[in-house]
């Protein structure tokens, strides 16, 4: 979402909120990315609340009551553009971790970051999102405290990891020990996310042999890997590869057990269409909602009663 409102606008992002501040000044964008990813296939949206803790926008200098604003105008975005799409689309409540996720060794006290995660989880639990995402979290320490706060809402929730060359949490926690402080009945899928290609696939590898349940993949479009992060003024778009490489990355997940597929940073609708084309003629996946079987009753009753024929596509 971030990476494709930046092109979109033509507008440079306002740091550290990042795609956050576009909740602000331009929510019809919003919208309409999400509208795009669900038109290209996509059957499991992510909120754009990536960047809105109420701690986040007091380092740009904005208030508690901001930082609400603009959840509440990427929730809004959410909602009219799967209800104009008039089909089943899930929503995946994003909540990050409070500093770059390419740079785990900034952090701030444990207390603080407890109560910057459990005011965030209790605004998606509000908010009557699907599951509340984890998402792009690079370290141990953090992955504790926002499983801790997510626990006590009641969510079910999606664990998503972002990996180094070797396949680890970028702070080189293994992938297994990940499964384990994160274990809940309410955990309905484990992920990798908004890593190179490359270091996906090892982190999914190594994941397959340690954790028997849900498992997805969404890349980002970066060819290597590169230390990015919010500091930065704006992601290499040049370096993004589209088309054939991700989509054959996407597949082969698929066909060796992942259930959630799709992009995360670069990686556009056009990719997560041709994805989906991918996916249908392989697994004869005739329309989203004939693949809606797979996570719906783990969403909707809290349980893993998944389909393991049918996969899902995570797009905006």
């Amino acid at each position: 979402m971030g990476s494709r409102l930046e092109q979109q606008t033509k507008v440079e992002p306002i740091l550290p909120l990042w795609s956050a501040a576009y909740n602000h000044t331009h929510p019809k964008d919003v919208k309409k990315i999400h509208a795009e990813y669900i038109a290209a296939g996509a059957d499991i949206c992510t909120t754009n609340t990536y960047r809105t803790l109420p701690g986040i926008y007091a380092k740009a200098g904005r208030s508690h009551a901001e930082a609400y604003e603009s959840f509440s105008h990427a929730i809004d975005a959410v909602y009219q553009a799967i209800k104009e799409a008039d089909r089943k689309v899930y929503i995946a409540g994003s909540s990050a971790t409070f500093e770059d996720c390419y740079k785990p060794g900034r952090t701030v006290s444990d207390q603080f970051l407890a109560d910057q995660h459990g005011t965030h989880m209790q605004w998606l639990a509000d908010a009557h999102v699907d599951c509340i995402l984890l998402e792009t979290v690079p370290c141990a320490r953090e992955l504790k405290i926002m499983t801790s706060a997510v626990r006590s809402v009641g969510k079910p929730f999606i664990v998503s990891v972002t990996v180094d060359e070797n396949g680890n949490l970028r702070d080189g926690t293994p992938i297994a020990e990940a499964v384990r402080i994160t274990d809940d009945s309410n955990r309905v899928a484990i992920s990798i996310n908004c890593s190179p290609i490359l270091h996906a696939d090892n982190a999914f590898n190594k994941l397959k042999s340690e954790y028997g349940g849900p498992i997805g993949v969404y890349p980002n479009g970066l060819k290597e890997d590169e230390i990015l992060g919010i500091d930065d003024a704006c992601w290499p778009f040049e370096k993004c590869h589209h088309g054939g490489h991700f989509v054959g990355a996407g597949l082969a997940w698929a066909q060796a057990g992942a259930q959630i597929v799709g992009g995360c940073c670069g990686v556009g609708p056009e990719d997560i269409a041709a994805l989906r084309v991918a996916l249908s003629k392989q697994f004869g996946i005739a329309s989203i909602e004939s693949a809606g079987r797979m996570i719906a009753p783990a969403l909707a009753a809290h349980a893993l009663h998944y389909d393991h024929t049918h996969h899902h596509v995570f797009g905006g």
